[in-house]
């Protein structure tokens, strides 16, 4: 049942009429058209002046179930846990059990206060909850997600380690959580504590190329930017999980994207539709020389994914031209569904040329009768314009960079595996080492938190990030 009934909101309502921001508060609630600034500034820097070194999930539970029938966390075991491995903020998970939340609000937080570690309450969305796991609904607010923020809200207000709320896999349920109902909820835990922060569980465009404007990508951003605090990024190679080899790539790709140094242009062209040779969907910038430093040009960075994962070739063709001259290309076929993240040279281009324009397209080399693909292209940012051909007429959306956009990126190590695959002790080291070396080398790469780090005695895993944790503190 939420918290807050329609007198409560009348109340609120009367009592801003007789402010001195009544006018703008009413606008708000009227026209969402007016934006705030981040909310990141909003609610004060203190919480990022140092390194988040944290963990979620696998909390250690008492040996027996209590009187209720239920195992409860074991709190004291965990908070020793905690403290032994440097961990700094624990993400506590609400979903394993009926007395998660009890346990979170009477034994964990006064304990967490008392040892001065950070908490964030981690909570799933609907699509997560349908069957629940812990008995008829999610205990024990169910799916009135102003309910839940308002009470953690007013937790935080008695116990200051409470430090924010997270959201898992936030890309599924954007319906649910419109920008709309997210500023509600929003604007509901701010008018209680303006320093509790928001962030959701998103993730790599190269999970699931089809759905880009959903994950990480600057439609997104461009989406919700005002109503999130940070956004905590799973790293994985989504096609060969053992792999980190795209590790760093991926993490200052959307580091960029986050702090509004990427444009994004998507083309979707459908199954069921045919195409002749020639035809194309492109974006286009011109781009005086004189403007630009030798580094930039120099170093023309960019990503492109497509989610075509068969092997017939020839046809779609993934380019980038320097006056009509073709510099890059990519097969749909080559490296299947792997995001290519690439670095051009463009003065062996553009010589002694003051004005060149560069040219991102899908291009048909042979004509399809049913060949669907979808193309996500990560660019710089700049005055790019669309033009398209034939049968590929209306595939394109450009999103252009958010300028002045800077939203904080926690990473995400798999420590506990995803989907039945495993990391190895070696994997677990070079990951963390990899996402601390972003850490040092972009400012807004604000922390690092282990997914379901092995606590029980003579875990090795465990062994790893304590002596990484507490080397980096």
């Amino acid at each position: 049942m939420p918290l807050l009934g329609k007198k409560t909101y009348l109340s609120v309502f009367v009592f801003l009429l007789f402010t001195t921001n009544f006018f703008y508060a009413y606008a708000v609630i009227q026209n969402e058209s007016i934006e705030t600034s981040n909310p990141i500034i909003n609610g004060g820097a203190n919480f990022f002046s140092k390194p988040i070194y944290a963990d979620y999930n696998n909390e250690l539970r008492e040996q027996n179930p209590r009187s209720d029938g239920l195992w409860h966390v074991d709190t004291p075991k965990l908070i020793k846990k905690l403290k032994e491995g440097g961990i700094t903020t624990y993400a506590f998970l609400i979903w394993h059990s009926r007395s998660d939340w009890d346990d979170l609000r009477l034994e964990f937080l006064p304990a967490a206060q008392k040892n001065k570690i950070n908490v964030w309450v981690y909570l799933t969305p609907p699509i997560e909850n349908n069957p629940p796991p812990m008995g008829e609904k999610y205990e024990p607010y169910g799916n009135d997600y102003m309910a839940w923020f308002t009470e953690i809200a007013k937790l935080s207000k008695n116990f200051p380690v409470l430090k924010a709320i997270v959201m898992d896999d936030f890309t599924g349920d954007q319906a649910f959580f419109t920008p709309k109902y997210l500023k509600e909820i929003t604007d509901g835990v701010h008018f209680i504590n303006p320093n509790l922060k928001f962030f959701p569980i998103n993730y790599d465009v190269s999970m699931s190329p089809g759905n880009s404007k959903l994950l990480i990508s600057t439609a997104f951003v461009s989406k919700y930017k005002n109503l999130i605090d940070g956004i905590v990024l799973p790293y994985l190679d989504w096609n060969n999980k053992a792999s980190l080899d795209n590790e760093k790539d991926q993490i200052l790709m959307n580091h960029d994207i986050l702090n509004g140094i990427k444009s994004q242009f998507i083309v979707s062209f459908p199954w069921n539709r045919s195409s002749n040779a020639d035809d194309y969907s492109s974006i286009s910038k011109t781009i005086l020389k004189d403007y630009y430093s030798i580094n930039d040009l120099r170093n023309f960075k960019f990503r492109v994914t497509d989610d075509y994962t068969g092997l017939t070739n020839g046809y779609h063709k993934l380019q980038i031209l320097v006056n009509d001259q073709i510099i890059w290309e990519k097969d749909a076929a080559e490296n299947p569904a792997n995001a290519e993240y690439v670095n051009l040279n463009l003065l062996a281009y553009i010589k002694n040329k003051k004005r060149f324009t560069i040219t991102a397209r899908v291009y048909e080399k042979k004509p399809v009768g049913n060949f669907g693909i979808n193309v996500n292209w990560d660019l710089p940012p700049g005055n790019w314009q669309i033009e398209e051909k034939g049968m590929f007429e209306g595939s394109g959306e450009y999103y252009k960079a958010n300028k002045n956009t800077k939203i904080p990126l926690v990473i995400m190590i798999y420590a506990g595996g995803i989907g039945g695959w495993y990391p190895s002790d070696e994997y677990l080291y070079e990951a963390n080492i990899t996402a601390h070396k972003a850490m040092l080398k972009r400012k807004n790469i604000v922390g690092i938190i282990q997914y379901a780090l092995d606590k029980t005695e003579n875990s090795t895993q465990f062994l790893i990030i304590q002596k990484l944790y507490k080397k980096w503190q």
